[in-house]
């Protein structure tokens, strides 16, 4: 088996090569597919068993998902200008509204308006819906949005993006 070296700094000496350690090579099937960690077998199956209790999936309510959808069109056509700002305050934070506003300018010429073309919406956790969509505006642009209930239990968009030919619109 050939050795080899690698460079070694020493202040004394200026380089010194010393012999490196022997590679070992391991199959692929051994190695992270992230990193290329070789884990010890041993190890990691000690590690592997979990002994808490078991997690139920997230019932997806459609309510939920109902209300986003809702949501989402109204604040459409807010941001259209086909309906006023003041009918999305009660469907988003102060923050979507800023943005809302920010986007009228740009989406008020349109002359159809906005669309949903595709929907999704996920709940991640009880208290989340996470919404994507393709919304026909000028040409298909994609759509992210998160709503989360308030106090009173609406649920209300915390984040809202138009995403614009691979860019974000202002904020």
């Amino acid at each position: 088996m050939p050795v080899s070296y690698r460079v070694s700094h020493d202040r004394s000496t200026g380089h010194a090569f010393v012999p490196a350690e022997p590679i070992v090579e391991t199959s692929a099937l051994d190695r992270c597919p992230t990193c290329g960690h070789v884990p010890d077998g041993q190890q990691v199956a000690a590690e592997s068993v979990y002994a808490g209790p078991l997690v139920p999936d997230v019932e997806p309510r459609t309510d939920a998902r109902r209300a986003a959808r809702a949501g989402v069109q109204v604040l459409l056509e807010a941001a259209t200008l086909r309906r006023p700002l003041s009918a999305a305050a009660r469907h988003a934070t102060p923050e979507v509204l800023r943005y809302l506003k920010a986007l009228q300018p740009t989406l008020r010429a349109l002359p159809r308006g906005a669309r949903v073309a595709r929907w999704h919406a996920a709940q991640p956790h009880r208290w989340v819906v996470e919404a994507n969509a393709l919304v026909l505006l000028d040409r298909p642009q994609a759509l992210a949005a998160r709503f989360e209930p308030d106090a009173l239990g609406h649920w209300t968009c915390t984040a809202f993006r138009i995403i614009r030919g691979g860019t974000v619109t202002p904020a």
